[in-house]
């Protein structure tokens, strides 16, 4: 999308937040809510009553609200806050993101590198930056990291620089930036049980594979609930064996 299509996407949208500003009902922000996982997100809270905004590539005709983001963050940031600033969301999610492999010795890991920062550290930092400017207090910002971004990911360089760097923003906004008496917190998963990893993975066990309902789950578990949040700043690992699957503080 170009810049001008952009900011004539984010006015009508605008125009339309308002009528929602003085709505009873809580308010969600779904970064990545055109995605595998974002599009669950946004179902699930809006059949829960939520006014559901998506923030992605591509619309979400499902959301409340959509913002088609365009090549250019700083303009996106603007037009974002300056629509939301008004609804002060309760909740921001980001579930966008993206996968890629590359070894150090490979001359591709350079592109991998700037690929996944500009997927993953970007996309959350869009989060992170709108829920500093707009979240309500005592709201809750989840960002994505992932398991294997707490150990060594040599087959993934790219990926894993880019998830140890959402797992120290999540430390960082926690520590100070957010709302008064927000919480920041990341989910990190191992693999999802996505139709994209079934297609890429078909002989896997995806016994160990979570599904993507129980992540759903618990983000409208913390999201209705403050006092089942984990402390602010915590990295919450979501294990999954046998088909069930749990949510545990990630040990450092």
């Amino acid at each position: 999308k170009n810049k001008t299509t952009m900011h004539c996407i984010a006015s009508k949208i605008g125009s339309g937040l308002r009528r929602y500003s003085t709505s009873a009902k809580p308010v969600i922000v779904v970064q990545g809510g055109a995605g595998q996982l974002g599009r669950q997100v946004v179902d699930k809270f809006s059949v829960k009553g939520w006014t559901v905004i998506s923030i992605d590539l591509v619309q979400n005709d499902k959301a409340t609200k959509s913002f088609v983001l365009g090549s250019d963050s700083v303009a996106d940031a603007k037009d974002i806050v300056g629509q939301l600033s008004e609804l002060k969301p309760d909740v921001v999610v980001s579930v966008a993101g993206g996968w890629a492999g590359g070894s150090i010795n490979e001359v591709e890991v350079f592109n991998a590198v700037n690929s996944m920062w500009n997927m993953n550290v970007t996309s959350a930092v869009m989060a992170s930056h709108i829920a500093s400017n707009c979240m309500k207090e005592g709201g809750l910002l989840v960002l994505t990291g992932a398991s294997a971004a707490l150990g060594p990911t040599s087959g993934m360089i790219g990926y894993g620089l880019a998830k140890v760097a959402t797992h120290h923003l999540v430390k960082s906004v926690a520590d100070s930036g957010l709302p008064k008496d927000s919480s920041a917190l990341a989910i990190l998963p191992a693999t999802i049980d996505t139709q994209a990893n079934r297609d890429a993975m078909p002989t896997a066990d995806r016994s160990t594979w979570t599904p993507i309902d129980a992540i759903v789950d618990k983000l409208v578990d913390w999201a209705s609930t403050p006092s089942s949040r984990p402390p602010s700043g915590s990295l919450v690992k979501i294990e999954t064996q046998n088909s069930k699957t749990q949510f545990v503080l990630a040990n450092e």
